[in-house]
């Protein structure tokens, strides 16, 4: 069975509160539980873990306070459990210099759309990753 469950992480209110509305209004077979930074998502995982409910996809900025994204997407790949959710890594920035680690690890980045109408576009290509990813416990 589909976990039908994103995890976003950001430290951005506004950039979550944007996310959610937009799978709540166009994407409602859909939830998203939010983290404030990597740590917060770690603690998620580990959570969801115990109780057999890993998210199908998680969403993550690269740049962020306490644990940044590229710390926190290193770790959850070392992680047997976690490693095969995709990630994908949200950002402002157009290129990140150390792009190669997230390529080896199979994450992709994508520039954070710059508009409503764009966000719904690409919640929607975000999201067939989790249909692609169906995991069963």
């Amino acid at each position: 069975m589909l976990n039908k469950t994103i995890l976003y992480v950001d430290d951005d209110p506004d950039d979550t509160e944007l996310f959610c509305e937009v799978v709540k209004e166009h994407h409602s077979a859909y939830t998203v539980k939010s983290a404030n930074n990597g740590f917060e998502a770690i603690k998620q995982l580990h959570r969801g873990k115990s109780n057999h409910s890993l998210p199908c996809l998680i969403v993550m900025d690269i740049n962020m306070p306490i644990f940044n994204g590229k710390d926190a997407m290193l770790q959850i790949k070392r992680d047997n459990e976690f490693r095969t959710i995709p990630i994908v890594m949200f950002t402002t920035s157009p290129k990140q210099p150390d792009d190669s680690i997230f390529v080896e690890h199979g994450v992709d980045i994508i520039q954070k759309p710059a508009s409503f109408d764009m966000l719904k576009i690409v919640v929607g290509e975000l999201l067939t990753r989790c249909r692609e990813n169906e995991v069963s416990f």
